[in-house]
């Protein structure tokens, strides 16, 4: 497992990490769950692309997602990723299967987006619980394969 957290600025640790560590991630069966911005679970959404990036994420773990949500009831959204990146498209990039998924509202800038007022009371607790689930069914069923 690689926890990442907050990306930088042009997805630089993103980058170097898979650069560095490439041959050891094609080297076994290797999946990058990445999430971002979980806040609200009524915006459950994983993306299949990036458009600053030109990053396709995996459709492989994109099906899997809905496929997951699916079974236990979630509502989720696929969608392109607006604006920006996620740390997902740097492993994507360099042909690692990878795969973003959040719970925020895209369609407007939230007030606390990437600033000293992104603090927990804007995360509802059952938008953690509800990732939660997906990422660890979505594990277990990677696993099994």
């Amino acid at each position: 497992f690689l926890a990442l957290s907050s990306e930088e600025a042009g997805l630089r640790g993103a980058k170097r990490y898979a650069a560095r560590h490439l041959e050891e991630l094609k080297a076994i069966p290797t999946f990058g769950i990445f999430l971002d911005n979980i806040e609200d679970e009524n915006f459950l959404t994983v993306f299949k692309r990036e458009i600053s990036t030109g990053a396709k994420l995996d459709p492989r773990l994109v099906k899997l997602a809905q496929e997951v949500a699916d079974e236990n009831g979630f509502r989720i959204k696929t969608s392109v990723i607006p604006l920006g990146a996620t740390d997902a498209s740097a492993f994507a990039l360099a042909n690692i299967p990878a795969v973003s998924i959040l719970c925020h509202n895209t369609a407007r800038l939230m007030p606390n987006y990437h600033t000293r007022h992104d603090t927990i009371e804007y995360v509802r607790p059952q938008a953690l619980t509800v990732t939660l689930q997906l990422v660890v069914d979505m594990l277990k069923r990677l696993d099994r394969e």
